[in-house]
């Protein structure tokens, strides 16, 4: 009997998140799916909102506190890009 692989992974792309899954050895994506960040900031927001949109007190400090983690997830990525550019142009310096 043959062994199947089957492999998952997610990525950030400029556009969205993108989940990838392998099937097999071949290393040919088999479903692959891109959803939007608006997409998906939409359906968290909506998770936290009871019919007609209505968020209460309680679920509205969830909701900020998502909201503050893709805030400081974005700085991150600022800072660490940032850091790569620096060390980019400081090898070059070295060559």
């Amino acid at each position: 009997m043959a062994d199947i692989t089957i492999d998952a992974g997610s990525w950030l792309t400029a556009n969205g998140i993108q989940t990838t899954v392998f099937f097999g050895t071949a290393g040919d994506a088999v479903v692959e799916i891109e959803e939007s960040y608006e997409t998906l900031i939409d359906k968290e927001l909506d998770a936290h909102t009871l019919l007609g949109g209505i968020i209460t007190p309680r679920t509205a400090v969830d909701a900020q506190r998502f909201v503050q983690a893709l805030e400081d997830a974005a700085e991150y990525a600022d800072r660490k890009l940032n850091e790569m550019i620096d060390n980019s142009h400081q090898l070059e310096l070295d060559l």
